[in-house]
């Protein structure tokens, strides 16, 4: 049988505490560093979890595995879908709304023939198409692997990613770039086909 103690950790778990409804053992904590919760109530970092059957973190844990498989397959379907089918040369190709009602190019249009002139080995077309394609691919795998990851290597993915320096310095060049490929300079540089 375990030991009762009078003293009250973060989230009203005594130490030493059995939680019965998720079995979860709660070791002593000296520290006021709050770490997350067990059975909807607060743990700390020092805290040490011996045992916890939490059925919703289970749960919870099925439903991200399958979201994440579920994002790779169609990712994979997409990869395949663009390295064989040339956006450029077909009328099915879905067209930029932005595009068709104003006449000016959106940030994203040209990402179908980039995604496509990257597949199939063409980088020089891809950056013609959309350079700024060539820069959110990277900083997109760096987001994810920040906010899915483990580990230090994602912790300092996800500082970087979603620094709010890094955050406005996107939305600049996201703004920069709408405004870029709608001059003629642009224009003369790309020399699209």
């Amino acid at each position: 049988m375990v030991q009762r103690s009078p003293r009250r950790g973060y989230g009203g778990i005594a130490v030493g505490e059995d939680v019965v409804d998720n079995i979860c053992r709660i070791e002593p904590c000296h520290r006021s560093n709050l770490l997350g919760t067990c059975n909807g109530r607060s743990v700390c970092k020092c805290a040490l979890i011996t045992h916890c059957n939490d059925n919703k973190t289970v749960q919870a844990r099925g439903k991200k595995t399958a979201l994440i498989v579920a994002g790779g397959v169609v990712a994979l379907a997409v990869i395949v879908l663009y390295a064989t089918y040339n956006p450029a040369h077909s009328h099915l190709a879905p067209k930029c709304p932005v595009f068709l009602l104003t006449g000016w190019e959106c940030p994203s249009c040209g990402i179908q023939r980039a995604l496509h002139s990257i597949l199939t080995g063409e980088w020089g077309l891809a950056l013609r198409y959309n350079p700024f394609l060539c820069l959110s691919i990277p900083y997109a795998l760096i987001a994810m692997w920040g906010a899915w990851g483990k580990g230090y290597a994602a912790d300092k993915c996800s500082r970087f990613a979603f620094h709010r320096y890094t955050l406005w310095t996107y939305i600049a060049l996201f703004f920069g770039w709408w405004i870029f490929r709608n001059t003629e300079l642009w224009h003369s540089i790309a020399n699209l086909p």
